[in-house]
C-alpha cells in the first residue's frame, strides 16, 4: 500500500464521501511532454503541477478528480478518478489513486463544454452562464483554472453520469497518455513513462536534485522537484509542421 514503509510520507486517507472536483488541465503546445497527470500510475502532482491550489494542502484528500482537457473540441472530460488520497513529500503534494486506469482518448471523452455552449454534463451550461466572459471555453477557464472546491451535488451528478455513459456506450481509452492530449509531437512524447514516473517519486522525496522545469499554472517549482525531461509546463518552441500552428497556451 502507498503511504506505507520505511520511505513513506504523511498521508491523509480519504473520507466516506466523495465530493468531485475538476482539475483544468492546460492546453498543450506543439513541443509539450504534458507528463502530468501520470494516468498509468494513478498520480497527479509530482511534477508540482496545481501546487498554489489544488494540491496546496490535503484539501482534495477524500475527492474524486476530473479531468478536464482543452483543445480544438472543447473541453472534454478525459478521466474521472476514485477517490483520491493525498500525500506530502519532502517538496510536493502528490494525489493517488487506485485502481490506475488509462484515460479516455481526447477525441471520444464526454464534452464538458464547448463554444456553442454544448455539454454531456446536466446543469454545466447553467453553472457557467453568469461568469463574465466572452466564450463558453473562457467562462470554463475562469471558473475551473485555479479552482479547488467541489462542485455542487447537481453538477457533479451530472459529471459522474457523463463519464459513466461514456464508458458504457465504449469511449476508446487512450493505449498511451498522450493519446489523452488534443495533439502531439511524437518526436517529443515520453516513450519511457516507468522511468519517468521513478524519477518523478526519487525528486519529489529529495532523493534527486535534477530539475529543469517549472509548474503549471506558471508558479516556479523548487530546482529540487521536478526531473529533466519532465514537462508540467510547455517549452517555449516555434509551431511544428506536424502539428500545425502552436496553439495558446491557455484557452
Amino acid at each position: 500500500m502507498r503511504g506505507s514503509g520505511p520511505n513513506s510520507s504523511r498521508t491523509t486517507t480519504r473520507p466516506m464521501s466523495a465530493p468531485l472536483i475538476i482539475v483544468h488541465l492546460r492546453r498543450p503546445n506543439a513541443r509539450d511532454r504534458r507528463t502530468d497527470p501520470l494516468y498509468e500510475f494513478g498520480s497527479f502532482g509530482l511534477t508540482g503541477c496545481h501546487r498554489t491550489n489544488l494540491l496546496a494542502d490535503h484539501a482534495a484528500a477524500g475527492a474524486r478528480l476530473a479531468f478536464a482537457q482543452g483543445g480544438d473540441l472543447g473541453f472534454r472530460l478525459v478521466m474521472l478518478t476514485p477517490p483520491v488520497d493525498v500525500r506530502q513529500l519532502a517538496h510536493v503534494r502528490e494525489a493517488f489513486w487506485s485502481p490506475a486506469a488509462m484515460p479516455l482518448r481526447y477525441e471520444t471523452a464526454p464534452v464538458l463544454i464547448d463554444n456553442d455552449g454544448s455539454s454531456a454534463v446536466d446543469g454545466m451550461r447553467e453553472l457557467l452562464t453568469s461568469v463574465n466572459r466572452n466564450t463558453w471555453r473562457e467562462k470554463f477557464s475562469s471558473s475551473f483554472r485555479t479552482r479547488k472546491q467541489p462542485l455542487d451535488a447537481v453538477v457533479a451528478g451530472g459529471v459522474v453520469r457523463a463519464w459513466e455513459r461514456a464508458v458504457e456506450f465504449g469511449a476508446e481509452r487512450a493505449e498511451v497518455y498522450w493519446e489523452a492530449l488534443p495533439y502531439w509531437d511524437e518526436d517529443v512524447v515520453d516513450r519511457d513513462r516507468h522511468s519517468t514516473h521513478e524519477k518523478l517519486l526519487k525528486a519529489a522525496r529529495g532523493e534527486d536534485p535534477s530539475i529543469d522545469e517549472n509548474d503549471d499554472d506558471g508558479d516556479d517549482v523548487n530546482a529540487a522537484t521536478v526531473p529533466a525531461g519532465a514537462s508540467c509546463r510547455p517549452r517555449t518552441t516555434r509551431a511544428n509542421p506536424k502539428v500545425g500552428p502552436t496553439p495558446p497556451r491557455r484557452c
